[in-house]
């Protein structure tokens, strides 16, 4: 090989090398940011997850009030209550969801 043929073929790989090290470099850029969404996404799931576990919480302490309430009261009182319950979730059933 000439040294004019040598000069060409090291020209096409420089011209390569660069195309490769710019992909690269976008590469590593979308990898970083994709590590940001994962990490901020991570955040969310925790702060949703402790809301949840209170939230849970509350619930169980509301229930345990109820039968405490149940046991206590007439027939009459849970039925009204069991009445009250029914209509706060038509009501929030209607207003979320239709």
């Amino acid at each position: 090989m000439s040294d004019r043929d040598l000069d060409y073929l090291e020209g096409q790989n420089e011209e390569d090398i660069s195309g490769l090290s710019a992909k690269v470099k976008i590469l590593k850029n979308i990898t970083g940011r994709i590590g940001d969404e994962i990490r901020s996404g991570n955040s969310l799931i925790d702060t949703m997850n402790d809301q949840f576990s209170n939230t849970g919480s509350v619930l169980g302490k509301t229930m345990n009030n109820f039968k405490i309430m149940a046991s206590k009261e007439s027939g009459t009182m849970w039925c009204m209550l069991t009445l009250f319950i029914v209509c706060v979730v038509f009501f929030f059933y209607f207003y979320f969801f239709k």
